[in-house]
């Protein structure tokens, strides 16, 4: 799933705040788009779940479940259109992103077979509203044999 431009975003340049209890290396982050929207869920929350650590065969120090909350297609919101957050479990994750928005995409691998639609609209390959034309449907979070890694 992508935004207008067609990127999946996964990197963002401003540094993700802190929410996990364990130890995340990321301070604070204040910006003034973090809580939910009044009365509105918006944009798009895309889920990594421990994949996006490994750059180069190496263990990053980012948190185990990486969330972006995607906010480039909310008028409100020109100033701040991402939002990046850090927990400490994939559950953490998916209750945070569906306070803010309709769809939740839990990557579990870079490939889309390890994909899954976590939010109350169901996530397809496409979006329609964008001229996508790919609109076969992620299967639902969480999958059958997925085993959640102890906090």
């Amino acid at each position: 799933m992508s935004n207008s431009s067609g990127v999946s975003p996964i990197e963002t340049s401003s540094p993700p705040s802190r929410r996990c209890r364990s130890s995340c290396p990321f301070p604070p982050d204040d910006r003034r788009y973090n809580d939910p929207v009044a009365d509105a869920k918006v944009g798009i929350v895309y889920i990594d779940v421990d994949w996006h650590r490994w750059v180069g065969g190496e263990r990053t120090d980012e948190p185990e479940v990486g969330a972006v909350w995607d906010l480039t297609e909310h008028p409100e919101h020109p100033d701040s259109p991402v939002v990046r957050e850090g927990f400490d479990s994939a559950d953490e994750a998916v209750a945070w992103a569906r306070e803010r928005s309709p769809l939740v995409l839990v990557r579990l691998a870079s490939n889309e077979d390890e994909f899954y639609s976590a939010g109350e609209r169901q996530a397809t390959r496409e979006l329609a509203e964008h001229g996508g034309t790919d609109l076969r449907p992620y299967p639902a979070w969480p999958p059958q044999d997925y085993v959640a890694r102890p906090s």
